[in-house]
Order: structure tokens, then C-alpha cells, then sequence
């Protein structure tokens, strides 16, 4: 069975690849840093068995999104600037036993309340 999880110190960043260098780096180097100085949250996808083994991670950072950017009849009933959650990075292993658009529809599908 898979879970999704805040990223911690037991999890297995070395050995993570997706194939996409810049997205390895960033769970290798700095993933744990922005967590730690309240940047961003990553999350990661790993077997319940093998919860060290990153599968997929995902990473949200807020952000903030100009009400005039929406079309005029959402527009008017917000503030000039709204709060948002942004999806900043998605990636899935390349050695994933599933299809990868599986993983990635349950990276995003997730219902976090």
C-alpha cells in the first residue's frame, strides 16, 4: 500500500532519481532546508512496508494570487490579493514498478484534510 508523507530525516533522498537532475538535487540538498526555514513543504509517496524508499515527492509553497487575474465575475467578490497553494515541484522515480501517470494522479489527488 502507498502513503504519502511530510518529508523527514529517514527517508532515503540519495537514492531517489526521476531522470530530471535539477528535481533529484533539490529532495537530495534543499528539500529538508526550505522545510526547515518554513519555505515550502515536500511530501513523499513510499510503500508502507519500505518507508524509507522514496517512490515520488511533491513540493508546495505558498503564494499569493492577484484577484485582477481572474475573470471579472470571481474577481470582484475577493481581495486584491488572495492566499493560494502552489504545486512547485512533482516528480516519480524512473525505476517505479507502476505506470508513472498513476503515480502522478495519486501525488496530486491526495486529500490532505
Amino acid at each position: 500500500m502507498k502513503i504519502i508523507k511530510p518529508l523527514n530525516k529517514s527517508h532515503e533522498r540519495e537514492q531517489f532519481d526521476c531522470g530530471v537532475e535539477i528535481l533529484n538535487q533539490f529532495l537530495r540538498s534543499t528539500a529538508r532546508q526550505h522545510i526547515q526555514k518554513g519555505i515550502s513543504r515536500t511530501f513523499v509517496l513510499t510503500e508502507r512496508d519500505f518507508p524509507q524508499n522514496i517512490i515520488g515527492f511533491f513540493t508546495l509553497t505558498i503564494c499569493e494570487v492577484r484577484s485582477e487575474k481572474l475573470p471579472s465575475e470571481i474577481a470582484k467578490k475577493y481581495p486584491a490579493q488572495v492566499p493560494a497553494v502552489k504545486l512547485a515541484r512533482l516528480a516519480v522515480a524512473k525505476q517505479s514498478s507502476l505506470a508513472i501517470t498513476n503515480y502522478n494522479r495519486g501525488l496530486v489527488s491526495q486529500d490532505r484534510s
